[in-house]
């Protein structure tokens, strides 16, 4: 029953260290999907605003302001860090350099929409194995109480089967104590009957 109570016990902590765990990685999933979410937006009002040769209202806006971060966070190659860069502080123009930002613009965000796809899809596992994780923890926890329970219903049992066959004992070692007084008082009338039979 000790190594049932220890599972119980083990089982309990584990979902409450999973929950836990499951909490805390759930917020920061959330932030991330929402930060990616956030970028991609503001990479699609920049994609929308130059092709519309509306550029020069959208870098006081600030959804620049966030591309200017984004343009130094990204993985990018340092010509198109620069060509964006150069664009993003209005010193680069030109439709042909509108082009080529639009075209960068445009390849942040299919990466951006993949991590994005690729967060969700993560997020969605984790939440399905911490699930899993806790249905198995649970009927562990279940098994371990019915281990428990039957134990201590067995035990009860047994202590009052040992009081009964006890008392049993205690009766019949009564009863033999006065069928052994019986017998040496028979033993004893026998004697005397045959002693006066006998004489």
């Amino acid at each position: 029953m000790k190594q049932h109570k220890q599972d119980r016990s083990e089982a309990r902590n584990a979902i409450s260290e999973a929950n836990a765990l499951q909490e805390s990685s759930a917020k920061a999933s959330e932030k991330e999907i929402s930060d990616t979410s956030s970028n991609l937006k503001a990479l699609q009002k920049a994609i929308v605003a130059i092709e519309k040769g509306t550029g020069g209202n959208f870098l006081q806006t600030s959804a620049a302001a966030e591309l200017q971060r984004l343009s130094v966070s990204v993985d990018m190659s340092s010509s198109d860090r620069d060509l964006l860069s150069s664009f993003l502080v209005g010193r680069a123009g030109g439709a042909r350099d509108s082009q080529e930002v639009v075209g960068i613009l445009k390849q942040m965000h299919d990466t951006m929409s993949q991590d994005l796809q690729t967060l969700q899809k993560q997020a969605e596992d984790n939440a399905a194995n911490h699930e899993s994780l806790v249905a198995a923890k649970k009927k562990e926890l279940a098994a371990s109480s019915v281990a428990i329970e039957d134990k201590t219903r067995r035990e009860g049992e047994l202590a009052v089967k040992k009081a009964t066959l006890k008392n049993d004992l205690d009766d019949t070692s009564e009863g033999l104590d006065e069928d052994k007084k019986f017998l040496a008082d028979l033993a004893g009338s026998c004697k005397a009957k045959k002693a006066e039979w006998d004489a």
